[in-house]
C-alpha cells in the first residue's frame, strides 16, 4: 500500500484540479492511518487535507473544525519533518487558511490575529514556499476586507518571492493582483492584459482552485473599465466552473457581482438582479459565510431603496439589521459601516413613507 506522503501528495494533486470528493476520500484514509499509528505529524496533514477540501466546497464550518484540529496537533519542533515529507510547513499553511476562513465567518479581528501569527511563524521558519503561500492568502484576506494598501504591500512581497523561487501557481496569482492594482490606478488596459496572461499561465498547469476567485477579480476590473459584457462573461465562466467542479467557496460573491453588473449595464430589468442578490444571500447563509451574506444583503437593500413601495424596503431593512446583529467584532470595517449607513437610509425612507400616508389620510 502507498505510504502516507504518497497518499497526501495524491490528495493534493486531486485537490488542485478541483476533484474535491477524491481529495476528501484520501484525507479520510490519512486520518484512519493517523489514528492507527497515533502519529501527530500525520494527524496534522490529514486534517489539513480535509480542511482545505471542505473550504473549497463551501463547507466552512466543517473546514474550520478540521483546520483547528490540524493546528492542535502541530508542533514547531516537527517543522523539518513536515518540510522534508510534505514540502511545506503545515503550521503556517493551516494558520493562514484558518485566518482567511474566519474572514468568511464574520470574524475579521480574529482573522487578522491568525494572519499575523501565520506570517510571524513563516518568517521565523524561513521556508520560502510556506512564506509565499502565507503572503498570498494574507493578500486575499486584506483585499476582501478592502484594505487595498495592505493587500498591495503583501502581494508585492508574495510576487517577488514567487518569482525569485519560481513557485509555480503562486506566481500567476501575484500577477493577477498586480493587474488589479494597476487598474485601481487607472491603467485598465495594462492591468487587464496582465491578469489575462497570468490566468492563462495558471490554467495551463491544469489547476482549478483559484479560477473562480481570479475570474471574479478580472470581472471587477472589466466593470471598472465599463466593459460590462466582458465582466459578465468572466463571471459566467466562474459560475460554470464552480457548478462543474464543486468549487462553491465563492458562489455568494459571484451571484452578487453578476447582479451588480447587470444593473450597471443598464439593459436588464432590476428583477433579475434582485433574484441574484436574493440567491447570493441564501447561498451565503446556508454556507455560514456571513461576510458574503452581508455584502449580498447590502446590494439587495440598496436596490430595494431605489424601488417604489415600502414593503420590499421594510423587508430589506429587517434582513440587513439581522445580519449586522450577527457580528460581534469588526464594527469599524468598511462593510459594516456601509451596512449601518444603509440601515439609517432605509429607516428614514420608511418614516417619510409613513408620514406621507398619514398626510394623505
Amino acid at each position: 500500500p502507498p505510504s502516507p506522503p504518497i497518499l497526501r501528495a495524491l490528495a493534493i494533486a486531486y485537490l488542485v484540479q478541483g476533484q474535491l470528493q477524491e481529495s476528501c476520500g484520501l484525507g479520510d484514509r490519512l486520518l484512519h492511518l493517523a489514528k492507527a499509528s497515533q502519529n501527530d505529524l500525520l494527524y496534522v496533514e490529514a486534517h489539513y487535507v480535509l480542511g482545505v477540501s471542505f473550504f473549497w466546497m463551501g463547507k466552512f464550518f466543517c473546514a474550520r473544525e478540521q483546520l483547528e484540529h490540524a493546528i492542535s496537533f502541530y508542533r514547531p519542533d516537527k517543522h523539518h519533518s513536515h518540510v522534508a515529507l510534505y514540502s511545506q510547513d503545515a503550521g503556517v499553511i493551516c494558520l493562514i487558511r484558518l485566518s482567511y476562513l474566519l474572514g468568511y465567518l464574520g470574524q475579521p479581528e480574529a482573522a487578522a490575529i491568525k494572519c499575523k501569527e501565520a506570517l510571524k511563524l513563516a518568517e521565523q521558519l524561513g521556508h520560502p514556499f510556506s512564506l509565499a503561500y502565507a503572503l498570498n492568502f494574507a493578500t486575499w484576506l486584506h483585499h476582501d476586507c478592502r484594505d487595498w494598501q495592505g493587500a498591495r504591500a503583501l502581494n508585492e512581497k508574495a510576487a517577488a518571492l514567487s518569482r525569485e523561487q519560481r513557485l509555480g501557481f503562486l506566481k500567476p496569482m501575484g500577477e493577477i493582483f498586480q493587474g488589479v492594482y494597476l487598474s485601481q490606478d487607472g491603467e485598465f488596459e495594462t492591468g487587464i492584459s496582465l491578469i489575462r496572461g497570468a490566468l492563462d499561465e495558471y490554467e495551463a498547469t491544469g489547476q482549478n482552485l483559484y479560477r473562480p476567485y481570479a475570474r471574479s477579480l478580472l470581472a471587477q476590473v472589466y466593470e471598472k473599465a465599463r466593459e460590462y459584457k466582458h465582466a459578465l462573461t468572466a463571471l459566467d465562466e466562474a459560475l460554470s466552473l464552480a457548478k462543474r467542479s464543486g468549487l462553491h467557496f465563492w458562489d455568494g460573491a459571484l451571484y452578487r457581482l453578476k447582479g451588480e453588473f447587470l444593473l450597471q449595464e443598464g439593459e436588464q430589468d432590476s428583477a433579475e438582479s434582485e433574484a441574484l442578490f436574493t440567491k447570493a444571500v441564501k447561498v451565503s447563509q446556508e454556507q455560514g459565510a456571513i461576510s458574503l451574506e452581508l455584502l449580498a444583503a447590502i446590494s439587495l437593500s440598496r436596490l430595494c431603496l431605489s424601488l417604489k413601495g415600502s414593503k420590499k424596503k421594510a423587508q430589506a431593512a429587517e434582513r440587513l439589521k439581522k445580519i449586522v446583529g450577527f457580528f460581534n467584532e469588526g464594527c469599524e470595517t468598511k462593510d459594516l459601516k456601509e451596512a449601518k449607513t444603509l440601515l439609517n437610509q432605509l429607516s428614514k425612507n420608511s418614516i417619510s413613507i409613513q408620514q406621507e400616508k398619514k398626510s394623505r389620510a
